[in-house]
């Protein structure tokens, strides 16, 4: 979708994806292809959350979580519209 063209606001994604693809790959994709993209990565693993290394435009939500606080962190990283 990305490399489509299509305007995308924020990734949302979980750390532990499929085989292909970890969370962590793909913000390492994002950071080199599409560095002013904000991310949101979560995970129930801690020691998979000490992992991720963050830059200005990443950020972290361990779980479990409230939507609320996810709501907020998102509106957070986005800024104001």
């Amino acid at each position: 979708m990305l490399s489509s063209g299509t305007q995308v606001d924020l990734v949302f994604s979980d750390i532990n994806l499929t085989d292909v693809m970890s969370g962590h790959a793909l913000a390492g994709w994002l950071e080199s292809n599409h560095p002013q993209v904000p991310m949101l990565l979560t995970s129930g693993n801690r020691g998979e959350l000490g992992r991720i290394t963050l830059g200005t435009m990443r950020a972290v939500l361990s779980k479990p979580y409230e939507l609320s606080a996810a709501a907020e962190r998102i509106r957070q990283m986005l800024g104001p519209r």
